[in-house]
Order: structure tokens, then sequence, then C-alpha cells
């Protein structure tokens, strides 16, 4: 990590000619290997399934299948079997703010952002990608 004192904007730029170019050559090979990774990683498990093998072992090296299961809820499916089936005090009605309701209110100015502002959180997200010089 890089730690910054008061640096005049030649030396950032200094050390920024040295990191752009490090980093983007990383960044490259990095790419191809997860591609490699990737590609390689779905071929041992169709292998591995289709030889019904749950691990396997070369030399020192040793390769295994963990197999997890992963249940997400219908809830629309779920809330309609149990208002089927009358059972009471699971289905709970839920408030919720109407958007296109917000939105209509804030553009005709019955209420001012300024009011609902403190509602709102902003998170900022820095992502660094690569490209080539605009020409």
């Amino acid at each position: 990590m890089i730690t910054f004192r008061k640096v005049p904007k030649d030396e950032l730029n200094e050390q920024l000619n040295e990191l752009v170019p490090r980093y983007v050559q990383n960044k490259k090979q990095a790419d191809h290997y997860m591609r490699l990774v990737k590609s390689d990683n779905e071929d041992i498990k169709d292998v591995l399934s289709y030889a019904q093998y749950d691990e396997y072992t070369v030399g020192d090296d040793r390769v295994f299948i963990v197999r997890s299961e992963k249940q997400e809820m219908d809830e629309d499916a779920l809330i309609q079997k149990l208002k089927d089936m009358q059972v009471k005090g699971i289905v709970k009605k839920k408030e919720y703010v109407d958007t296109e309701a917000l939105e209509n209110a804030l553009y005709h100015h019955r209420i001012k952002a300024e009011e609902i502002a403190s509602c709102f959180n902003t998170k900022e997200t820095i992502s660094l990608r690569v490209g080539k010089p605009k020409a």
C-alpha cells in the first residue's frame, strides 16, 4: 500500500507511469489464467461426474466435489399455497413505497426531495477499468 504525504504531481505521475503498465500487464495475465482455471474447473467437474467419482488424486494433487443445495423460496407460490390451505397468521400484509407515486409527487412538487433526502443512502463504489487511450 502506498502512503501519501505532500507529494508534487510530477512524483505522483512517475508513480502512476510505473504502476499503470505493471497493473495492466498483471491484470491481462490474471484474466488469461482465470479463463483457463474456469475452463479446467468445468471440464474436471464434468469428467468426475461422468465417471461417478467424488474425488480424484494425481500425485500430491487431489480434487474433490462438494455438493451443496441452496433452497430459495418462491414467495408468491408459497403465499398462494398458504392462502389455499387457509392457514391463518403466516401471510402478512406489508407496507411499501410506491416508487412511481413517489416520483410523481416529487415531479409535481407535492413533496420536496430535501424533505426525504435523509431516507436515502448513497454508497460510492470506485472501480478500476483497463482500456486503450482515447484518440
